[in-house]
């Protein structure tokens, strides 16, 4: 088997019993396409399809299904001269009603089929599919928004007429290449110390988001670093360079400049101090072809090492279609690809419960040779060792009493309901942000029952980018998470205690600096752990650091929040309890900021649509840029008098700035997701909240001015008087951006 393609016995899929003895008997298919295809082009696939030993019965079917994040074309057969106009011709003389469905069988979702009538088809009888047909003026089938060496089309067909298509064994695939470079990235870490070495990493991205072959040399220009040389090759071929080495020999913020023919790029802010611990970027939650996703589980811890250079990347597949084939090959991948000081490679499952037995959990092991511990066996026939089968959330924690891992409470196509079960020995953290949306909800839901977690962003991406998973034109509503990980050091040991102290924060997909202390009017007991779940010892201090517990007897605290990014930082909230301080870092008069957010509910039909416009009555638009977007072929225009565009939300933020050539005079009407509202520029203040309904559904207008990339606040904020006071920040950024930290847990002594 080819190492592009995952094996057989790597994928978990229910095939129904066939009326044959040999699988080739099924049928046969071929595929021509041409072999210089790139993201989001056009093109005409073909393919044959020989009907098998028993033919296809009038009332059967033949299906050409793809992958479920394929977001190309939805074919269709009813305008020829309209992009992915399809045709199909049976040799028979058969019939063939075309229709695309979202629902074909698990792990393909999206399928042409094509319904056999007015005849049938013998053994040996052909179809030939022309998908993206250019004869009648269609321009062909549009392509996917992501690279694959290797998009494959899953042929089945129904001989018998029974609902129940099988698989030929034929495998058809081809390429869709990254497109030309659109911008250059230059990755960087956040937080290291003085003279600890690390790497610099250069990245050509398409518009889509996919790593490209730039070529050229790039040119580096470094401040407060040193290691760096000038100018660094390109091999021919290569999607990224990496510059070991470089180290920060002072303290201060250091920051890397480089260029490459004509794109250029600057890192964030590389801040060297002397702390206890370093920031490592983890993106712990992502998918592959093995389960639901594209690509192969190497494919995706190589992407996370060389192209999106994280520190640390763990895979999170379905367990109930994880092979133990699949999963002893995890196993042992992730043993190979983790090198301390370098990358760690982490495995687990996603523990994948209906929402009324508890809902998705991410599932990591310290160590290898562990068992996997099912939610269900939905698509595995092996049904062998029962014993370590759990079917609840609750008997999942039982199951991994003693083990040495961590859990994640997670929102995805299920959402975690955390009333149902919970165990904060080992469930540690709750994940805010990925690329499904912004599920602050579910933080809120665990500060309400009484969960002392930590807080993740993670991707959940199931294109094969982890650490870069951008949404492209599929259900994805947003850019997939990072968590930042305060560690001593980068191996499994420390990144473990990391999560487990909720040393962590989450971001929507930034790598920006947040850090979170407090200080006490009288001295608190800082504990080791939660001492709640157990035995713990304390000490004596009058500060606290992101995710610490500690008991106290006072009736405030002092909070400081630190940030830096590369780009200006608008907000800092700080929330103690109930208690919530708003900051506008980026305060001013310069221009007017509009935007949305929220999502319709928990579940899976979470996405809200914000299609809409805005006008300026009394002032002219002199300039209009839209943020937080990253669905890049979304309309948005802008004139004179206003501003329109589309867009959706799944909990994230998308907005529109807009530059008038008076501050002082106005009014901006907004039409969009139901809201109609105006806002008057002579009396606006701070901020201005419609609200829209569904879960935190809203429009926000706010003045902005030109902030600052660094910036650190302390506000006093008062404790409850029994009980915890969960202290946390969250951080808005200028591009859209935002972060959130774990939590201080302040318990009244």
């Amino acid at each position: 088997m080819p190492d592009h393609l995952v094996p057989r016995a790597h994928l978990g899929v229910l095939v129904p019993a066939s009326p044959t003895r040999d699988p080739a008997d099924v049928g046969r298919a071929t595929l021509t396409a041409p072999d210089d295809l790139v993201v989001r082009g056009w093109a005409t696939v073909t393919v044959d399809v020989t009907a098998g030993l028993h033919g296809v019965d009038d009332g059967g079917t033949i299906q050409i299904a793809l992958r479920f994040p394929w977001d190309g074309g939805a074919l269709q057969a009813t305008d020829p001269a309209a992009p992915n106009y399809v045709t199909a011709v049976a040799s028979s003389g058969a019939k063939l009603e075309l229709s695309w469905t979202a629902r074909a069988p698990r792990p393909f979702f999206k399928a042409l089929v094509a319904r056999v009538y007015d005849g049938f088809l013998r053994p040996g009888d052909t179809v030939r599919f022309v998908l993206g047909d250019r004869a009648g003026g269609s321009p062909g089938l549009r392509l996917q928004t992501f690279a694959e060496d290797h998009l494959e089309l899953r042929v089945l067909i129904d001989p018998i007429a029974t609902g129940y298509p099988l698989p030929v064994v034929d495998v058809l695939t081809f390429a869709v290449r990254p497109g030309p470079p659109a911008r250059l990235r230059v990755i960087t870490p956040t937080l290291r110390r003085p003279d600890e070495p690390f790497a610099v990493g250069i990245v050509a991205e398409d518009a889509h988001g996919n790593p490209t072959a730039a070529g050229e040399p790039v040119a580096l220009r470094v401040e407060g670093l040193a290691g760096a040389p000038a100018t660094v090759a390109w091999p021919a071929g290569a999607r990224a360079v990496r510059v070991e080495g470089v180290v920060g020999p002072e303290v201060g913020v250091a920051r890397v400049h480089a260029r490459c023919g004509a794109l250029a790029a600057t890192s964030g802010p590389i801040l060297i101090e002397r702390a206890d611990r370093a920031t490592y970027w983890a993106d712990f939650h992502g998918q592959t072809a093995e389960t639901v996703g594209v690509n192969t589980a190497d494919r995706y811890f190589e992407f996370a090492r060389d192209l999106s250079m994280l520190d640390i990347c763990g895979h999170q597949a379905n367990d109930f279609q994880i092979t133990d084939a699949f999963w002893a090959h995890l196993d042992a991948l992730t043993t190979k690809m983790d090198e301390p000081g370098r990358f760690v490679a982490l495995p687990g499952w996603e523990w994948s419960g209906n929402t009324g037995v508890g809902g998705d959990r991410n599932v990591l092991l310290r160590h290898q040779g562990r068992p996997i511990r099912r939610s269900s066996r939905a698509l595995i026939v092996d049904a062998s060792h029962p014993e370590t089968d759990a079917p609840t959330a609750n008997a999942l924690f039982e199951g991994l009493a003693g083990e040495d891992a961590v859990v994640f409470a997670h929102v995805g196509g299920r959402w975690a309901d955390l009333s149902v079960g919970h165990d904060g020995r080992v469930e540690r953290a709750v994940e805010v942000h990925s690329a499904w949306g912004t599920f602050l909800w579910l933080l809120e839901d665990a500060l309400r029952l009484g969960h002392r977690v930590g807080v993740v962003a993670n991707s959940d991406g199931h294109k094969g980018r982890p650490g870069a998973s951008y949404p492209g034109a599929s259900m994805f509503g947003a850019l997939g998470g990072l968590t930042g990980v305060r560690a001593d050091r980068l191996d499994r040991d420390a990144v473990f205690a990391a999560v487990r102290a909720r040393r962590t924060y989450g971001t929507s997909g930034a790598r920006v600096h947040v850090d979170l202390t407090a200080s006490f009017p009288s001295p608190v007991r800082v504990w080791s752990d939660d001492p709640a779940l157990g035995p713990a010892t304390s000490t004596v201090s009058d500060r606290a650091s992101m995710g610490d517990v500690v008991t106290t007897e006072c009736d405030y605290a002092d909070v400081t929040v630190r940030a830096a990014a590369g780009c200006a930082i608008e907000r800092v909230e700080v929330i103690a309890g109930s208690h919530r301080e708003v900051l506008h870092v980026g305060a001013g008069r310069e221009r007017v900021r509009v935007s949305w957010e929220g999502a319709r509910g928990r579940g899976r039909d979470r996405m809200f649509v914000w299609d809409g416009a805005l006008t300026v009555h009394g002032a002219r638009v002199t300039h209009a840029a839209r943020f937080g977007e990253f669905h890049p072929e979304r309309p948005f225009r802008w004139s004179e008098g206003g501003a329109s565009w589309q867009s959706v939300t799944t909990g994230n933020r998308v907005g529109v700035d807009l530059w008038l050539d008076r501050d002082d005079h106005g009014v901006v009407r907004i039409v969009a997701g139901g809201v109609d509202a105006s806002f008057d520029l002579a009396t606006l203040g701070d901020e201005q909240v419609v609200e829209a309904g569904g879960l935190g559904l809203c429009v926000r207008v706010v003045r902005l001015g030109v902030g600052c990339n660094d910036a650190e606040r302390t506000v006093r904020v008062p404790l409850a008087s029994e009980g915890d006071t969960p202290i946390r920040a969250e951080v808005w950024f200028d591009d859209g951006h935002r972060a959130w930290t774990s939590p201080i847990y302040a318990i009244r002594d």
